[in-house]
């Protein structure tokens, strides 16, 4: 088993690391299942976040895809893609200021997702 801060958790309330410390079980844990799992490489953290582009249409969902994009920005540092970090912090900025043009959100969250992957080093 990994370290804990290798781990990420993916549920539907939380995309990230895992923030739990790694201790024995509690008698009174909450927590019944283990949803932490060793983390992505980032090229597997960018396909995620392409399959779900389309979650910027809907106001309900976008909280989602913002929350997995910083994640993914964070992953990206901590593995040492600085450029793919830059690029996605981009993106952050760029979707929160609204500065997107007329095609949409998802058309240009794809285009600079697309960007980013290319932005990979070996």
């Amino acid at each position: 088993m990994g370290r804990m801060d290798d781990r990420y958790v993916f549920t539907p309330d939380y995309v990230g690391r895992d923030r739990r410390q790694e201790t024995r079980r509690r008698i009174f844990e909450r927590r019944r299942v283990d949803a932490g799992a060793l983390a992505p490489s980032v090229e597997t953290a960018l396909r995620m976040l392409c399959m779900r582009v389309m979650e910027l249409e809907h106001v309900e969902t976008a909280a989602a895809f913002f929350e997995r994009l910083e994640a993914t920005r964070a992953l990206a540092e901590t593995r040492s893609q600085t450029r793919v970090a830059e690029a996605l912090r981009r993106l952050i900025e760029a979707l929160r200021r609204n500065d997107v043009p007329a095609g949409g959100k998802s058309d240009f969250a794809a285009t600079l997702l697309k960007q980013a992957s290319s932005e990979m080093t070996p």
